[in-house]
């Protein structure tokens, strides 16, 4: 248990450590598609030293971006369940077979239609890119902000890459090149589609709708996770431009340390307090009928039910006391960090009020925008963990 609690931290530290890389952009990203935490399979025994592995197994995974190959290899692929062997595909294509007798050209349709969605999806995270690089991602608010809200801040994605910094016109015609190849890929698409729609036999708009359907429900996962994505890219472009905008009162060294410390701090405490959450709320799904096949095997109904009964309430204690060890780490942890805070905190206004010959005060716009930015912070935050909440039972 406190191996695992250990690594979870190193994963906290690494990852807190990224909200001051070189090119000031907080680098953790979230937004892959992540298996269910916690959801254990039928007929298995689940431990919860194993369900603390898989959580830290998917903490560790996390910060992968989608790259442009993952993409161009994601609107090339086949995906199993267009194919004629999935049975629910199978039971779609006998479902429509009395309107048409063509099932080779319908699930030849089926892929284009396909194609279509997936590139329409990526198309609107590419549009994003855009709009950050350019200063068109966030909408004018009524009330003025400290900060610039239409600076043109290029995501790290982008900037991953292609391994430059600081290029804004290769930037542009990067994310422009690749918008225009989207274009093009759904144009050709979309022509595919009308013509085999022309020319299948008894194809009709209820047919398709019917296609379009059964696709959108396969692509759920995907659809949300890029969203989440797009959302994450709004938190990132005001962390970016809050800490521009403490960078543009020409902070001393003491001062960009200072920004630093409490901005990690603040990650760490946030992410242990979300953590302590969602394992709270996954212990509740826990099935606990899930028994050992050997109990199944037992046929005397005597027997089974009370080596059943047995067996439950061994791992319901086992776990309990598992699980109340590991939370109480993560909440210890949780509670450190927040004292940490508090103290940065106090010793900001501190140095605010009196300051030193070494250090001048620190003005109260940049205390305001350092505030702010830990507000991002949590916001972040929550927003990740109730997307891996949205992913489990």
């Amino acid at each position: 248990m406190d191996q695992d609690h250990r690594r979870l931290r190193r994963i906290r530290e690494r990852e807190m450590e990224m909200y001051d890389d070189d090119d000031e952009q907080p680098l953790l990203q979230e937004h892959q598609t992540i298996s269910p935490i916690f959801a254990p399979h039928p007929r298995t025994t689940t431990t919860t030293t194993t369900i603390i592995s898989n959580f830290d197994r998917i903490l560790e995974k996390t910060g992968k971006d989608i790259s442009v190959t993952e993409m161009n290899a994601h609107i090339k692929k086949i995906p199993n369940f267009l194919m004629k062997q999935y049975k629910s595909f199978q039971q779609l294509l006998y479902h429509l077979k009395p309107t048409t007798n063509d099932i080779e050209q319908l699930t030849k349709i089926a892929l284009l239609i396909y194609k279509i969605m997936i590139i329409q999806t990526y198309h609107l995270l590419w549009t994003a890119y855009l709009k950050s690089g350019t200063g068109q991602l966030l909408h004018p608010v009524q009330r003025q902000p400290l900060y610039s809200l239409t600076l043109s801040i290029w995501p790290k994605q982008i900037k991953t890459m292609i391994r430059l910094k600081n290029k804004n016109e290769i930037y542009l015609n990067f994310v422009n090149k690749y918008l225009f190849k989207l274009n093009g890929q759904l144009k050709n698409y979309q022509n595919q589609l009308n013509f085999k729609a022309n020319h299948c036999s008894g194809y009709t708009l209820t047919i398709q709708n019917s296609i379009e359907t059964y696709i959108e429900q396969h692509l759920q996962s995907f659809r949300l996770n890029i969203e989440h994505h797009i959302e994450l890219l709004h938190y990132d472009y005001h962390t970016r431009a809050l800490k521009l905008e403490y960078f543009r009162y020409r902070p001393n060294e003491y001062q960009k340390q200072q920004l630093k410390e409490i901005c990690q701090t603040k990650y760490v405490q946030e992410m242990a307090e979300q953590e302590s959450r969602l394992i709270k709320k996954q212990i509740n799904y826990y099935n606990l009928s899930n028994q050992s096949t050997l109990i199944d095997s037992i046929r005397n109904m005597d027997i089974h039910q009370q080596l059943l009964n047995e067996y439950k309430e061994i791992a319901v204690q086992s776990r309990a006391n598992l699980f109340q060890s590991y939370i109480k780490s993560i909440d210890d942890e949780r509670e450190e960090y927040g004292k940490k805070f508090d103290d940065q905190i106090m010793k900001m206004w501190s140095h605010h009020r009196l300051g030193d010959d070494s250090n001048p005060k620190l003005p109260s716009i940049m205390i305001q925008l350092i505030d702010q930015r830990c507000q991002k912070i949590t916001e972040r935050l929550k927003c990740i963990y109730r997307f891996k909440s949205q992913l489990t039972p």
